[in-house]
């Protein structure tokens, strides 16, 4: 069981009642169910309202109904709706992951085929096959990896990013062309290549599209919730919500894949003695930028309907596809950001309490919790095109600054200390709750079966003792120390 406050001001169950509290909710599946039973602990024990609340994946979803209902309506509508509107079959479950997995195996094939060729040239330098082998599948691979990257409907872009298939695609060919230059049958070796080249591109290339053909029918035809009876619920709290138990912001987390542009990044092509931009001519002209999968936070106060956000902020890599809304696609989340203190802590809470939802190794020490929140934080701002202007300012404000300390000159080679990007994490005090044992297994096949989509009404009614005897445990232990003191 964790409980903790970061050492400085102890914490009083009487502040967590009165206080300025945020609550932040871990992402985690079926094992959400568990933040159903701290919700209990904590109403019963008069802490019933809070400044904001943050969630990603189920958390959002468990921070919704929190801000909006209370303990029983809560339970009730994840035995009757989350619970009740998955499909529970195990057997089904295993058929849809079988077949995801499937489609993965497909998908993968060229590219483990191309590292294991490439590893196998050092292992086996006189072979005059490898080498061809290794340049047609590496460059298939980065060819194809790339096409994909761009296709943002075909596929959950994260498996290119995340895993390097394009680096080891290029990595492999360039092994490759290496060990042809080297060989003194280089010549025999390039006219195999040139009769190979369009055969390997042909199968390569319907590998990788029968992968993403298998992945896109089974998590569209045989979806693993019952969304419609998810989203007439979300329809209900939509018409009438009011959040009378949250005073703030009720943040939900998404991964959006976004055009991310660091302002406080000086372009290589920059040199000494050019006047370095200050105000929007920096954008995407002379500055670094990449697309990349970054945090998104979402205000459900002021966001209506709520059904794509939930089903974005769940939309879990490998077993669902993404979400797309107006130009914009997003996954669950959990991908950057599964425990989102970063957009809480801008509500200047005095107190935050912070519900995992694994085990005790859910806890995070405030060095990690405050480094990772304030590289959220500035990667939602630095994509988000609603904050450019506020970009632009700190922008203009870092240039200048190095300007005064270094000179015009030294702009490139010395710039000044980045400003710090919104609340700093550390000046506000947590309050760790966390399953007192592990909620599933350790590896992760079974984790995800026998944990993140395990809706067994057995096993959501456990963990949501669990998280209610957890709770309880803590609250008193405070009120105790109270006491004593």
């Amino acid at each position: 069981m964790t409980s903790t406050t970061d050492g400085r001001a102890r914490i009083t169950l009487a502040e967590l009642r009165t206080g300025r509290v945020g609550l932040v909710l871990m992402g985690g599946g079926a094992k959400g169910a568990y933040q159903v039973g701290v919700w209990r602990a904590l109403w019963e024990r008069g802490v019933r309202r809070f400044s904001v609340i943050a969630g990603t994946s189920v958390g959002a979803l468990n921070g919704l109904l929190i801000a909006d209902a209370d303990p029983s309506r809560v339970e009730q509508i994840w035995r009757d709706v989350v619970a009740g509107g998955v499909l529970t079959s195990a057997a089904t479950r295993r058929r849809v992951l079988l077949r995801v997995l499937s489609g993965y195996l497909l998908f993968f094939l060229p590219v483990l085929m191309a590292f294991a060729v490439s590893m196998s040239l050092f292992e086996r330098g006189d072979s005059i096959v490898l080498p061809v082998i290794a340049v047609l599948v590496g460059g298939c691979v980065w060819m194809h990896a790339n096409y994909l990257r761009f296709r943002v409907a075909t596929m959950p872009l994260l498996v290119v990013d995340l895993l390097k298939i394009r680096e080891i695609g290029i990595i492999a060919a360039l092994v490759g062309a290496m060990a042809i230059a080297l060989d003194a049958r280089s010549a025999e070796m390039v006219r195999m290549l040139l009769l190979l080249a369009l055969p390997a591109y042909i199968v390569t290339m319907l590998m990788l599209q029968a992968g993403v053909q298998v992945l896109t029918t089974t998590l569209a035809r045989v979806p693993l919730f019952d969304r419609p009876l998810l989203n007439a619920m979300m329809d209900t709290i939509s018409a009438a919500a009011c959040f009378p138990h949250c005073t703030g912001p009720v943040w939900a987390t998404l991964t959006r894949y976004s055009q991310y542009q660091n302002p406080f990044e000086v372009d290589w092509r920059f040199h000494s003695g050019t006047e370095y931009p200050t105000a929007v001519d920096w954008r995407f002209n002379d500055q670094p930028y990449r697309a990349a999968w970054t945090p998104y936070y979402l205000d459900l106060r002021t966001t209506r309907p709520f059904n794509w956000v939930l089903e974005a902020s769940s939309a879990i890599p490998y077993a669902f596809v993404q979400v797309s809304h107006g130009r914009d696609t997003f996954l669950d989340g959990g991908v950057r950001d599964n425990m989102p203190v970063a957009p809480a802590v801008q509500d200047r809470p005095d107190v935050m309490i912070l519900v995992g939802v694994n085990g005790p190794q859910d806890r995070e020490g405030p060095a990690s919790l405050t480094g990772r929140s304030l590289t959220n934080w500035a990667r939602f701002l630095f994509s988000d095109p609603a904050r450019s202007d506020e970009v632009d300012r700190l922008r203009a404000e870092w240039v200048e600054a190095s300007r005064r300390f270094h000179g015009p000159d030294n702009i490139a080679r010395l710039p000044a200390e980045p400003p710090p990007i919104g609340v700093d994490p550390a000046t506000v005090r947590y309050l760790w709750i966390c399953p007192s044992r592990r909620t599933a297994p350790s590896d992760p096949v079974r984790n995800v079966l026998q944990g993140t989509m395990n809706f067994s009404p057995a096993y959501v009614d456990e963990l949501v003792r669990l998280g209610y005897a957890d709770t309880l445990a803590i609250l008193d232990g405070l009120e105790q120390a109270t006491v004593s003191t």
